[in-house]
């Protein structure tokens, strides 16, 4: 069984027993140790990954196959940035891809937005038809897990002498002896776009200073709650109501804790263990999950739903455009009458409320520019968006 870590900007599997956005996202590669095997597999893994996001902005990963730690499978050191233009919440960092796409340009030309290491001492099967024999780990359902810390599963908390709990405390030193391709940001204690949904199991955010300072030992104690919970408006529905319940064993695990759905919650059976901390071998997840779609598309991300079999809403619904400015025009794909239409702020309160009939394939408008800049759901029945206000 293997376990998949996350520290800081960076991820590990380790042994243990008004911007329009494109339709889908191009991932672009560039790999060093790597055969024509293993580049076949990485670009099918991006292909897959491209089905999911939109982002008018190539995604750059620079991938390294080379020995690691002894019992790491791999690790992800994901870009960052902040405060950009587009940047629905203010001094909270995002994936330099996610704010690419959110700005609908590059902002960080020339960088890379994540490094990708894999130990090459493991048995790897490079294989694409999700049939991992016995005995290997499969190179694809890596790297897919992989690829999902860069684009948003990231917390940046750190654990001090097992008692000083942190955010956007960690610097390259931590790193060591990784260097990424791109300069390590100072993250000047901010907290991650990730970690700013995420609450105990009282209901408070842990990012709220004024209760848990950062760094703080109160703040350590949270890290290793087991009781840690993801709670944004598109997940929780996708959850069936309930907050995502995260990782975060009362022994903290440097790496895993604070960056994963819980294996307890989502085990291997389930549609949403990708970005669980456990992997084993022959163990194979070719398809991220509605939950793990939903945590994204709440952190920002414009979002496909397709293929994704258990995705719940019975009422499909495109904004456009998104980001907006003033005016947002929604199109349903069926007719619905007498229904309320709610937009909902990110502390979940009802920011505009009224009744509408809008006819299959018709764009019906809404004024948003009354509202504050950030990112709100639109919600009519049990069809659910996320629109961004800018």
């Amino acid at each position: 069984m293997k376990k998949l870590y996350f520290l800081f900007f960076i991820f590990f599997i380790s042994v243990s027993s008004g911007k329009l956005f494109s339709q889908g996202a191009t991932f672009v590669f560039s790999n060093t140790g790597t055969t024509p095997q293993i580049d076949s597999a990485i670009t099918y893994t991006g292909n897959l990954w491209g089905q999911y996001i939109n982002s008018a902005v190539p995604i750059k990963i620079h991938l390294y196959y080379m020995n690691l730690f002894g019992s790491t499978l791999a690790i992800t050191i994901p870009n960052g940035e902040r405060d950009f233009p587009s940047a629905p919440i203010d001094s909270v960092w995002y994936p330099s891809c996610l704010a690419n796409a959110m700005e609908g340009v590059e902002i960080n030309p020339g960088e890379d937005d994540m490094n990708i290491y894999f130990d090459n001492t493991h048995s790897w099967y490079f294989g694409t038809d999700a049939n991992c024999p016995a005995g290997q780990y499969d190179f694809v359902s890596t790297l897919l897990h992989e690829i999902g810390h860069g684009l948003g599963f990231l917390s940046l908390a750190k654990l001090d002498g097992d008692t000083m709990g942190s955010f956007g405390n960690i610097t390259a030193a931590d790193l060591a002896p990784l260097v990424t391709t791109f300069p390590f940001p100072n993250l000047q204690n901010k907290c991650s776009i990730f970690s700013y949904y995420m609450e105990n199991a009282g209901g408070q955010s842990i990012v709220d200073t004024t209760l848990f300072p950062n760094p703080s030992v109160i703040l350590g104690s949270q890290l290793k709650s087991n009781g840690i919970y993801f709670n944004a408006p598109l997940s929780v529905a996708q959850n069936g109501g309930n907050r995502v319940r995260l990782f975060a064993p009362a022994v903290y695990a440097e790496g895993s804790s604070m960056e994963h759905l819980n294996e307890a919650t989502f085990p291997p059976l389930n549609a949403n263990t990708l970005m669980t901390p456990y992997t084993g071998m022959a163990e194979e997840h070719h398809s991220p999950g509605p939950v793990t779609i939903a945590i994204l598309e709440d952190i920002g991300w414009n979002v496909n739903h397709i293929g994704l079999e258990n995705y719940t809403s019975d009422l499909k619904m495109h904004v456009f455009p998104n980001p907006v400015e003033d005016d947002a025009y929604i199109r349903l794909d069926k007719t619905v009458e007498n229904e309320d239409l709610e937009v909902i702020d990110m502390y979940g309160r009802v920011v505009l409320s009224t009744n509408v009939s809008i006819e299959k394939g018709h764009y019906y408008p809404i004024n948003v520019s009354q509202l504050d800049h950030g990112i709100y759901t639109v919600r009519i029945r049990d069809g659910v968006f996320k629109l961004i206000r800018n």
